[in-house]
């Protein structure tokens, strides 16, 4: 299900409408519209934004580098073991954007300033200063 604005809200509560049916909610308004490829009324599909994706994936990575940073570090042999792949996933990733000139792969973060950043605020700020599209909220 999606979430419709106040002022559709209040027109419904004025009509006394509890119940929307599935047939008049738009795909492009639920939850899984984020997931898919979403149709616009005509049947052409919506263009998602690059940059919300770029975003998106960059949030998906960081949450599980902080879970694997929290859970290796109990122990020294898990801590040098991510360490490890950390560093042959960095290897392959910046191979792979060398390759490729493609403007989104390019701005790729190195995987280990992305793990010690989960630990260090302002670390974080200063990556998140370099990630393209991203605007730092004021006030």
């Amino acid at each position: 299900m999606g979430f419709l604005c106040c002022y559709s809200l209040n027109v419904l509560n004025v009509w006394d409408v509890k119940q929307i049916l599935d047939q008049y909610i738009l795909k492009r308004w639920t939850r899984e519209a984020r997931e898919m490829i979403v149709h616009d009324s005509d049947e052409k599909v919506v263009q998602s934004d690059t940059r919300v994706d770029a975003i998106t994936r960059y949030k998906n990575i960081c949450s599980k580098a902080i879970k694997l940073a929290t859970q290796s570090s109990n122990f020294e042999v898990t801590s040098n073991f991510v360490e490890q792949v950390i560093d042959e996933a960095y290897k392959k990733v910046d191979s792979f954007c060398r390759h490729n000139q493609d403007d989104d792969v390019s701005n790729i973060l190195n995987a280990k300033e992305i793990v010690n950043s989960c630990s260090d605020g302002d670390a974080l700020e200063r990556l998140l200063e370099n990630v393209k599209g991203l605007k730092k909220k004021e006030g």
